[in-house]
């Protein structure tokens, strides 16, 4: 049995580690702490949990006696509490802050991608991949790792419900202003980019700085729905990889994944609050092109899901433990 301490517990992907870790068959306390607010009952500050009078908003103490301290902050909060934390047993941090350290295994830490680059038990600083790279790498990874893509570069288009940019208020993401639109953003130097270049050269072999890895041209696009992410990747495919061959790699990849699903057509609405990953590929034999398609729920499967399937690995727990849960629907 483990105590968990979840900082920055207020913002979505603190809400819904909550909302998880609440039904996990191991965790035995959890303690909120947001910045402020120590005595504080959760429940007067994210509604929903009103019925749990036992959570009550915790100070930084609390962290330093946990087993397990999430951090779902932004990256310099993610930092700055990393590093005063520096005899916590595990700390998985959500942030982008130690993402490109993992990928490297620099200074302790290591990027958990749990499908591709699956955390080994005992690891002690986790980096839990973004979401768009997630839904990115699911799509791609069982091409990349066979393969079955030749010289060219790895082009991912994807498309996020707005929780994916937080709780804190903005301007552009006030209902009138994102309702009933869609729009790309930071087309250039998105900072998910260069973690998508690093996880998918290591899945093709390669180290994730190594001047030979795949180019990467990432869209974001931002629309009109609370949570969900859906990526489409294109891949330059083998001359000699047919539709058949890759479509055999990817269900026999997968086949040993508890959380991915090979489908006819990934769908949100058929992820929505799980932390399972849909996926359908084809080859466009005309283009030259394959077409990987993956839908997640950014908050679980691009985010809290994925924390906890990586707390159960470097803890030695089965990666489904407090997670297999069926959701979707309207």
């Amino acid at each position: 049995m483990v105590d968990v301490a979840v900082i920055g517990a207020r913002g979505y992907l603190g809400r819904e580690l909550l909302r998880w870790l609440l039904l996990h068959p191991k965790v035995e306390a959890i303690a909120p702490i947001t910045s402020g607010e120590t005595g504080k009952p959760y429940g007067d500050s994210v509604p929903a949990f009103r019925h749990r009078s036992d959570l009550v908003m915790a100070g930084p103490q609390a962290a330093r006696d946990a087993d397990v301290v999430f951090l779902a902050t932004d990256g310099e909060e993610a930092r700055k509490h990393a590093a005063g934390l520096p005899d916590a047993p595990l700390i998985v941090d959500l942030s982008r802050a130690h993402r490109h350290l993992g990928l490297d295994h620099q200074e302790g830490w290591t990027y958990g991608l749990s499908e591709f680059l699956p955390v080994p038990k005992g690891s002690r600083r986790i980096a839990n991949p973004g979401c768009y790279p997630t839904a990115t790498l699911i799509a791609a990874g069982p091409a990349l790792k066979a393969g079955l893509a030749t010289v060219g570069p790895l082009i991912s288009d994807g498309k996020s419900g707005i929780s994916g940019a937080g709780a804190t208020p903005r301007g552009d993401l006030h209902y009138p202003e994102a309702h009933d639109a869609v729009r790309a953003y930071k087309v250039l130097g998105h900072d998910h980019l260069a973690e998508i270049r690093g996880a998918a050269a290591r899945i093709e072999g390669k180290a994730a700085t190594a001047p030979s890895a795949r180019p990467v041209r990432f869209t974001p696009h931002l629309v009109p729905m609370n949570r969900g992410l859906l990526a489409t990747v294109y891949l330059p495919v083998a001359a000699d990889a047919d539709a058949e061959t890759v479509k055999a790699a990817y269900r026999q990849h997968y086949a040993g994944s508890p959380f991915v699903r090979n489908v006819p057509e990934p769908d949100t609405s058929h992820v929505r609050g799980s932390n399972y990953a849909d996926v359908a590929v084809d080859v466009d034999s005309a283009s030259g092109l394959l077409v990987a398609r993956c839908a997640i729920d950014n908050l679980v499967k691009g985010g809290s899901g994925a924390a906890i399937q990586n707390m159960n690995l470097a803890l030695g727990l089965a990666p489904t433990l407090g997670l297999d849960r069926v959701a979707g629907g309207p």
